[in-house]
């Protein structure tokens, strides 16, 4: 698809929010619309703006199951955000690229990831963001069989979602703690577990 030689910033905008808006019910036409606007917004100089589309269309890309290019397009996307000094923006991709390894069992690098992230959110990030990764770490260490460092992960999660008030995680970490449990053997724990978190 072609678009006008006059295309401005504004136009830009608008056309990788309605990529953005699309990325998860028609992901490929996302991913198009969202390479276009990001070259063209090369072009004009928007370096944030730019990453923030490559990131979306990432997004797309792991979607539609293509991980090594969404690999390629969140790393592009994390060095752009580092040049600018956006330490958040910079951690989220990190977050990011933890979820799209783990989905092709690359758990070592997912882990730096994730760790990397951790460090960010500890310091400059909002307390969701830091539980997230959390409890997105302890099912990366489920995933390598070292469910006692799992178990630490989902503490630290629940923790903060209890303070939160965030039932719907709180479950949901609960849940991924019982599991561990199970893994070390800790079956009536884990039943235990399960029922106040549904109680």
């Amino acid at each position: 698809r072609r678009f006008p030689r006059r295309f401005g910033l504004a136009q830009w905008r608008d056309l990788a929010a309605t990529a953005d808006r699309e990325v998860q019910h028609g992901p490929a036409q996302a991913r198009d619309w969202l390479a276009l606007a990001a070259a063209g917004l090369g072009r004009l100089a928007e370096p944030e703006l730019r990453a923030d589309l490559l990131y979306q269309q990432a997004r797309a890309e792991a979607i539609l199951g293509h991980f090594a290019h969404g690999i390629e397009l969140i790393e592009e996307a994390a060095a752009l955000y580092a040049n600018l000094g956006l330490a958040r923006k910079t951690a989220r991709t990190k977050l990011g690229l933890m979820h799209v390894l783990t989905s092709v069992a690359r758990y070592d690098e997912a882990l730096g990831a994730g760790l990397a992230a951790r460090a960010v959110f500890a310091q400059h990030g909002t307390p969701l963001e830091l539980a997230m990764t959390e409890e997105n770490l302890g099912l990366i260490y489920r995933r390598l069989d070292q469910h006692r460092l799992a178990l630490a992960q989902y503490d630290r999660a629940m923790l903060i979602y209890q303070q939160l008030d965030d039932r719907n995680r709180l479950y949901r970490a609960t849940a991924n703690r019982a599991i561990a449990l199970e893994h070390l053997g800790q079956s009536q724990q884990a039943r235990d577990l399960y029922e106040q978190a549904i109680a």
